[in-house]
C-alpha cells in the first residue's frame, strides 16, 4: 500500500512572491496558474511547469520565519492515496504527522487554473514530520495526544483568518515543509497533470521550451538518516539508486549529501540550443555545460533550475 502517488507541487520560499512570479511568467513565459494572492497564512502564486506546479510563497507575511527566504529552498506537496488510507498507512509506519486540516478559505481566482470559488475546502493537508531537517513537528506530532490534536485543528478551522493562519504558518515553516494534500475535486481536475501539460504545450513551453520536471535533487547534511525516513514514506516506489526514487508518475526525488540544505529542479526542454540562445540574450544564463543549462539563480530569487534535453 502506497502513501504517496506523486509529487504534486513544489513550494519555493521567497520574501516577495511577485518578483519570482513575474520572472517565471513574464520573462520566461510560463503559464500563470493563479496570480499572487494574499490568503490566511501566506501570500503566493502558482506557475505551471507541466507535470507539476510551482508555488512561490511568502509564509506568514510580515513575521519572521525560520525557513530561509530567497535562497532557492523549497518544500514538497505530495499527492496521496485516498487521504484516510494514506493517514492509516502513515500510522502503521510510525511516521509522525499532523491531523488533517481542511482549509475553509475559498481558492484564489484568476489565472489558467480557473479555480471555482465555491470549491471549499479547496484542500485538506497533512504535514509530515522528520524530513528536510525538521525536528519540531516530528516531536510535537509524536507527543500530542490525538484528542488534543483534533481539538486544536477544530479551533483552527473555527477561528481561521490572516492572524491565526499567519501564526500557524510561522510555526510550521521553521524548516521546508513536506506534506500530503487532498484537493477538492474541482481543484484536482484543474491541476491534473495532463491538463497542466496541455497548458504548458499551448504556451509553447514558454520561452525556454519547457516540457516538464524530470527530478528534484535535494542535498542534506545527514543523508543516511534522511534516506531512511524518505524510504519509509515513499515505499514501495522503485529505487533508481540509493536515495533516488521514481514515483508512479511525475518527477523523481534524489537525495545527496551536502554540508547544508541545497536543492535544484532538473527540468526538460525541447531544445538545448534554443534555450541557451534565449538565456544568453536575456543575460539569464548561469553555470552551464553543453548538456545542462542553469538559469541564473540571482534572477529567480535563488531558485536553482537546471535544463536538460527531453
Amino acid at each position: 500500500m502506497r502513501v504517496v502517488r506523486r509529487v504534486d507541487h513544489v513550494v519555493v520560499y521567497v520574501s516577495d512572491p511577485q518578483i519570482l512570479f513575474r520572472a517565471l511568467t513574464e520573462r520566461l513565459g510560463l503559464p500563470a496558474g493563479t496570480p499572487v494572492t494574499r490568503l490566511p497564512g501566506f501570500r503566493s502564486g502558482l506557475v505551471v511547469l507541466g507535470n507539476v506546479f510551482l508555488e512561490v510563497i511568502r509564509p506568514a507575511p510580515g513575521r519572521r520565519v525560520g525557513v530561509p527566504l530567497d535562497q532557492g529552498v523549497f518544500g514538497l506537496g505530495l499527492e496521496p492515496e485516498p487521504l484516510e488510507t494514506a493517514i492509516a498507512e502513515l500510522d502503521r509506519r510510525s511516521i509522525p504527522h499532523t491531523m488533517p486540516f481542511a482549509d475553509p478559505t475559498s481558492p484564489p481566482s484568476g489565472g489558467a487554473f480557473g479555480f471555482d470559488p465555491t470549491s471549499v475546502p479547496p484542500y485538506t493537508v497533512v504535514m509530515i514530520g522528520g524530513l528536510l531537517g525538521d525536528q519540531v513537528l516530528a516531536r510535537s506530532a509524536a507527543r500530542t495526544p490525538v484528542a488534543v490534536a483534533r481539538w486544536s485543528t477544530r479551533m483552527l478551522v473555527r477561528f481561521w483568518g490572516n492572524r491565526v493562519g499567519d501564526r500557524m504558518f510561522q510555526r510550521i515553516t521553521l524548516t521546508p515543509s513536506v506534506f500530503i494534500t487532498e484537493f477538492h475535486p474541482q481543484i484536482r481536475a484543474a491541476v491534473d497533470p495532463d491538463r497542466m501539460r496541455g497548458l504548458l504545450h499551448d504556451a509553447g513551453g514558454g520561452r525556454i521550451g519547457l516540457t516538464g520536471v524530470r527530478e528534484l535533487v535535494i542535498g542534506v547534511p545527514n543523508v543516511e538518516g534522511e534516506i531512511e525516513r524518505w524510504q519509509a514514506l515513499l515505499e514501495p516506489a522503485p529505487a533508481l539508486g540509493v536515495g533516488h526514487w521514481q514515483l508512479p508518475s511525475g518527477p523523481a526525488i534524489r537525495l545527496q549529501s551536502s554540508p547544508g540544505l541545497s536543492q535544484r529542479l532538473i527540468c526538460e526542454i525541447s531544445s538545448i540550443d534554443a534555450a541557451a540562445a534565449f538565456l544568453r540574450e536575456q543575460e539569464l544564463l548561469g553555470d552551464s555545460t553543453d548538456d545542462e543549462l542553469q538559469i541564473a539563480p540571482a534572477a529567480l530569487a535563488g531558485l536553482d533550475i537546471r535544463l536538460v534535453g527531453a
